[in-house]
């Protein structure tokens, strides 16, 4: 892991050859600080010379003053021993050769159980956008209804909902590529190849996943965090997510309180990176 820290710089500020070390660092430091609740948001350069970034804000809608940056080259604040440590740990590829054997490759995790439309009784979509991959942002929904705690339940709420969009938005569709319920399991609504319908303005360059359930009231179960990271993961490793996603709630980029208060406090652990 690559780390430049200087006494010439201020303190809130961070530098990571990579956007997944500048992330998981922001998470680190969120946690160390105790945070209950946090989001960690990626900017990108705001101006020449600069680079992008990740910020932490809190449940409360605060940003704290730290940056994360990452990137080929240090930000021009980070000065010019950073430049030259960095010029140095680049320029030995016989370390980096070795580094690369040694490291253990990482076992492929199995692929999410989804249960396909088929299953759960879909109707055919009015009309169908194919999604241009991979995309830049994910985003996270609840139904804002009750949580279904049967099988049976599970399915049944995929019908109303889809008969919902359909019949009374006049959607498409069920509005959500995926939907992710208590118990864990995950039902395929409009897939990964195709355009939701659940986040306007940015629809034809996210995915939507949605929580079963109404989570300003109570917060989501741990199986259904799991199964939404491991999701989410999976994304990545197939193609349909950009390494370096933007991972945001429907309430950063509309007026609403979705996904409710309790599950955009997890938004962090949902992060697979």
């Amino acid at each position: 892991m690559t780390q430049i820290i200087n006494p010439g710089i201020p303190k809130t500020n961070f530098w990571y050859s990579s956007s997944k070390e500048a992330r998981q660092m922001a998470h680190r430091y969120a946690r160390q600080e105790g945070l209950q609740g946090y989001n960690v948001v990626h900017d990108r350069a705001h101006r020449p010379g600069q680079l992008p970034h990740f910020h932490i804000v809190t449940l409360y809608g605060e940003r704290l003053p730290v940056h994360f940056f990452y990137g080929r080259r240090p930000p021009r604040k980070v000065g010019r021993w950073a430049r030259e440590y960095m010029a140095q740990d680049e320029a030995d590829p016989f370390f980096g050769a070795v580094w690369d054997w040694l490291r253990p490759t990482p076992a492929t995790p199995a692929a999410v159980a989804i249960v396909s439309r088929s299953g759960w009784g879909a109707k055919a979509p009015k009309c169908v956008q194919t999604l241009k991959v991979p995309v830049r942002y994910a985003f996270i929904h609840h139904t804002a209804g009750s949580a279904p705690t049967t099988t049976s339940g599970e399915q049944s709420a995929m019908r109303g909902t889809q008969n919902y969009h359909q019949n009374t938005k006049g959607w498409c569709d069920i509005a959500y590529n995926f939907l992710i319920m208590p118990s864990g399991r995950v039902y395929e609504g409009r897939g990964w190849n195709r355009v939701n319908g659940a986040t306007k303005g940015y629809n034809s360059n996210s995915l939507a996943f949605c929580w079963a359930g109404n989570y300003d009231t109570s917060p989501p179960t741990q199986a259904s965090i799991d199964a939404g990271r491991a999701l989410l993961a999976q994304g990545i490793r197939d193609g349909y997510l950009t390494p370096d996603f933007t991972l945001r709630g429907h309430r950063d980029v509309g007026s609403t309180a979705c996904p409710g208060r309790y599950l955009y406090a997890r938004l962090g652990d949902l992060d697979p990176r």
